[in-house]
């Protein structure tokens, strides 16, 4: 079954940085990485991040995707996994709360992680955890803790804003 997210991609437009923040340092596709293991499964490397426009059934018009296969911007991989925070509105240079899916619907200032695998199919969705974002603009980045159940995977992002 393919998530709501893999079917609903609406792409929007811009690029990334670190430190010395330079809204326009991404490399083309972003870059993350991950610490952490899901139901006994690996996740990553990640090879790309994106911040995304979206229609989801919860509200959550935006989210950033970072996914373990290349690809264009929006595209959904057939293969491999990828880690999801779904927001209701742009993201911003602010910390975040990650709800439970029990508990996300927009608007809300909370953030939905969840796991895709194969094409979209939902794998695993977080009950809670945390992810900031440093700095917004044409770039993001920020690190983030998810915890899904008693597993607990940790990193950190530099997304492009797809155009």
């Amino acid at each position: 079954m393919r998530s709501a997210f893999a079917l609903a991609l609406a792409v929007v437009g811009s690029a990334c940085g670190d430190d010395g923040y330079d809204p326009n340092s991404c490399k083309p596709g972003g870059t993350a990485d991950v610490d952490g293991m899901v139901k006994s499964e690996s996740l990553g490397p990640f090879v790309r991040a994106q911040q995304l426009a979206t229609n989801q059934p919860t509200g959550a018009g935006y989210a950033i995707r970072l996914d373990e296969q290349a690809g264009g911007c929006g595209e959904v991989p057939a293969t491999g996994k990828a880690l999801v925070f779904l927001f209701c509105s742009p993201p911003a240079a602010l910390g975040y709360k990650i709800a439970s899916e029990q508990t996300f619907h927009c608007p809300s200032a909370d953030v939905l992680a969840l796991i895709e695998k194969d094409g979209g199919a939902d794998f695993a969705t977080a009950t809670s955890g945390a992810l900031t974002i440093a700095h917004a603009g044409g770039c993001l980045d920020g690190d983030y803790t998810a915890t899904f159940g008693v597993d607990e995977v940790t990193g950190v992002f530099d997304a492009v804003v797809c155009q």
